[in-house]
Protein backbone atom coordinates (compact mmCIF):
# COMPACT_ATOMS: atom_id res chain seq x y z
CA UNK A 1 0.00 0.00 0.00
CA UNK A 2 1.42 3.38 -0.95
CA UNK A 3 1.75 6.37 1.33
CA UNK A 4 -1.07 8.07 -0.55
CA UNK A 5 -3.36 5.08 0.04
CA UNK A 6 -2.43 4.91 3.72
CA UNK A 7 -3.06 8.62 4.13
CA UNK A 8 -6.44 8.31 2.40
CA UNK A 9 -7.41 5.38 4.63
CA UNK A 10 -6.32 7.25 7.76
CA UNK A 11 -8.41 10.27 6.79
CA UNK A 12 -11.43 8.07 6.02
CA UNK A 13 -11.15 6.43 9.44
CA UNK A 14 -10.73 9.76 11.18
CA UNK A 15 -13.73 11.19 9.31
CA UNK A 16 -15.83 8.19 10.41
CA UNK A 17 -14.79 8.62 14.04
CA UNK A 18 -15.40 12.36 14.01
CA UNK A 19 -18.78 12.07 12.31
CA UNK A 20 -20.28 9.15 14.22
CA UNK A 21 -18.40 8.42 17.45
CA UNK A 22 -18.70 11.62 19.47
CA UNK A 23 -21.67 12.62 21.57
CA UNK A 24 -23.00 16.15 21.90
CA UNK A 25 -20.52 16.89 24.73
CA UNK A 26 -17.58 15.90 22.58
CA UNK A 27 -16.98 12.58 24.38
CA UNK A 28 -15.84 9.64 22.32
CA UNK A 29 -18.35 6.81 22.52
CA UNK A 30 -17.72 3.14 22.07
CA UNK A 31 -20.72 1.85 20.18
CA UNK A 32 -23.24 3.10 17.70
CA UNK A 33 -26.21 1.48 16.06
CA UNK A 34 -24.72 0.35 12.77
CA UNK A 35 -28.10 0.63 11.04
CA UNK A 36 -28.61 4.30 11.94
CA UNK A 37 -24.92 5.19 12.44
CA UNK A 38 -25.94 7.05 15.60
CA UNK A 39 -25.64 6.30 19.31
CA UNK A 40 -28.20 3.86 20.62
CA UNK A 41 -31.32 5.44 22.08
CA UNK A 42 -31.63 5.19 25.86
CA UNK A 43 -33.93 2.15 25.76
CA UNK A 44 -32.93 0.69 22.40
CA UNK A 45 -31.09 -2.34 23.81
CA UNK A 46 -32.63 -5.02 26.00
CA UNK A 47 -31.12 -5.17 29.47
CA UNK A 48 -29.80 -8.68 28.86
CA UNK A 49 -27.87 -7.38 25.82
CA UNK A 50 -25.12 -5.92 27.99
CA UNK A 51 -24.58 -8.93 30.22
CA UNK A 52 -24.49 -6.97 33.48
CA UNK A 53 -26.51 -4.26 35.16
CA UNK A 54 -25.88 -0.96 36.86
CA UNK A 55 -26.86 -0.92 40.53
CA UNK A 56 -26.40 2.85 40.83
CA UNK A 57 -29.33 4.71 42.46
CA UNK A 58 -29.95 6.25 39.01
CA UNK A 59 -29.04 3.24 36.86
CA UNK A 60 -27.85 3.54 33.30
CA UNK A 61 -29.72 1.48 30.74
CA UNK A 62 -28.07 -1.25 28.68
CA UNK A 63 -27.80 1.17 25.75
CA UNK A 64 -26.16 3.82 27.95
CA UNK A 65 -23.69 1.28 29.31
CA UNK A 66 -22.88 -0.04 25.84
CA UNK A 67 -22.43 3.46 24.43
CA UNK A 68 -20.07 4.69 27.15
CA UNK A 69 -18.48 1.50 28.53
CA UNK A 70 -15.09 2.15 26.92
CA UNK A 71 -15.19 5.94 26.53
CA UNK A 72 -11.99 6.54 28.49
CA UNK A 73 -10.23 3.54 26.93
CA UNK A 74 -11.10 4.68 23.38
CA UNK A 75 -10.30 8.31 24.15
CA UNK A 76 -6.81 7.37 25.30
CA UNK A 77 -6.17 5.38 22.14
CA UNK A 78 -7.51 8.22 19.99
CA UNK A 79 -5.31 10.80 21.72
CA UNK A 80 -2.34 8.50 21.20
CA UNK A 81 -3.18 8.08 17.50
CA UNK A 82 -3.67 11.82 17.01
CA UNK A 83 -0.34 12.48 18.71
CA UNK A 84 1.41 10.03 16.40
CA UNK A 85 -0.37 11.52 13.39
CA UNK A 86 0.77 15.00 14.32
CA UNK A 87 4.33 13.89 15.06
CA UNK A 88 4.63 12.16 11.67
CA UNK A 89 2.72 14.60 9.46
CA UNK A 90 2.91 17.90 11.37
CA UNK A 91 -0.75 18.27 10.35
CA UNK A 92 -2.17 21.06 12.53
CA UNK A 93 -5.66 19.57 12.14
CA UNK A 94 -4.57 16.46 14.10
CA UNK A 95 -3.28 18.61 16.94
CA UNK A 96 -6.45 20.72 16.90
CA UNK A 97 -8.60 17.59 17.20
CA UNK A 98 -6.44 16.28 20.06
CA UNK A 99 -6.76 19.64 21.84
CA UNK A 100 -10.55 19.59 21.36
CA UNK A 101 -10.86 16.03 22.67
CA UNK A 102 -8.77 16.93 25.73
CA UNK A 103 -10.71 20.14 26.39
CA UNK A 104 -14.10 18.48 25.99
CA UNK A 105 -13.23 15.91 28.67
CA UNK A 106 -12.41 18.49 31.34
CA UNK A 107 -16.00 18.73 32.69
CA UNK A 108 -16.10 14.93 33.07
CA UNK A 109 -12.74 14.91 34.86
CA UNK A 110 -13.98 17.67 37.19
CA UNK A 111 -17.15 15.68 37.97
CA UNK A 112 -15.08 12.58 38.70
CA UNK A 113 -12.83 14.60 41.01
CA UNK A 114 -15.95 15.49 43.02
CA UNK A 115 -16.38 11.77 43.68
CA UNK A 116 -12.72 11.42 44.69
CA UNK A 117 -9.62 13.28 43.55
CA UNK A 118 -7.92 11.35 40.76
CA UNK A 119 -10.82 8.97 40.24
CA UNK A 120 -11.83 8.37 36.61
CA UNK A 121 -15.03 6.38 36.34
CA UNK A 122 -16.91 4.83 33.48
CA UNK A 123 -19.28 7.54 32.21
CA UNK A 124 -22.27 5.27 31.58
CA UNK A 125 -25.20 7.32 30.36
CA UNK A 126 -22.92 10.29 29.88
CA UNK A 127 -22.43 10.89 33.59
CA UNK A 128 -19.73 9.85 36.05
CA UNK A 129 -20.25 6.45 37.64
CA UNK A 130 -18.87 5.11 40.85
CA UNK A 131 -17.09 2.18 39.27
CA UNK A 132 -14.07 1.78 37.05
CA UNK A 133 -11.52 -0.72 35.81
CA UNK A 134 -7.79 -0.36 35.40
CA UNK A 135 -7.91 -0.88 31.62
CA UNK A 136 -10.22 2.13 31.27
CA UNK A 137 -7.86 4.49 33.00
CA UNK A 138 -4.57 2.93 31.92
CA UNK A 139 -5.24 3.57 28.24
CA UNK A 140 -6.70 6.98 28.97
CA UNK A 141 -3.70 8.10 31.01
CA UNK A 142 -1.30 6.55 28.49
CA UNK A 143 -3.02 8.56 25.75
CA UNK A 144 -2.75 11.67 27.91
CA UNK A 145 0.93 10.95 28.48
CA UNK A 146 1.53 10.76 24.73
CA UNK A 147 -0.60 13.87 24.18
CA UNK A 148 1.72 15.85 26.47
CA UNK A 149 4.32 15.56 23.70
CA UNK A 150 2.29 17.89 21.46
CA UNK A 151 0.13 19.84 23.93
CA UNK A 152 0.73 23.49 24.74
CA UNK A 153 2.15 24.29 28.17
CA UNK A 154 -1.21 24.74 29.96
CA UNK A 155 -2.72 21.53 28.56
CA UNK A 156 0.51 19.62 29.22
CA UNK A 157 0.44 20.75 32.85
CA UNK A 158 -3.23 19.78 33.24
CA UNK A 159 -2.71 16.38 31.58
CA UNK A 160 0.17 15.63 33.93
CA UNK A 161 -1.97 16.61 36.92
CA UNK A 162 -4.72 14.23 35.78
CA UNK A 163 -2.23 11.40 35.27
CA UNK A 164 -0.53 11.91 38.65
CA UNK A 165 -3.84 12.13 40.51
CA UNK A 166 -5.14 8.98 38.83
CA UNK A 167 -1.96 7.04 39.59
CA UNK A 168 -2.19 8.14 43.23
CA UNK A 169 -5.84 7.07 43.29
CA UNK A 170 -5.03 3.59 41.95
CA UNK A 171 -2.00 3.17 44.22
CA UNK A 172 -4.26 3.87 47.18
CA UNK A 173 -6.39 0.92 46.09
CA UNK A 174 -3.61 -1.53 45.21
CA UNK A 175 -4.56 -1.39 41.53
CA UNK A 176 -7.72 -3.48 42.01
CA UNK A 177 -10.76 -3.01 39.78
CA UNK A 178 -12.97 -0.80 41.79
CA UNK A 179 -16.54 -0.26 42.78
CA UNK A 180 -17.26 2.05 45.68
CA UNK A 181 -18.12 0.10 48.86
CA UNK A 182 -21.79 -0.60 49.59
CA UNK A 183 -22.82 0.16 46.02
Amino acid sequence: MTTVHLEARAHAMQDMIEEHFFDDRGWLIERINRHTMKPYGKYELAEEAQGYTDDDPDPATAAERATYEDTMFCTGLYLWALTEQYRVTQDDAAKAIADRVFDDLQPLIAENDKIEKGYIGKPWGGRPRRRTTLDQTFYFTFGLHRYTEIADAARRKRAREIIAANVDWWMGRNYCDFQFPDE
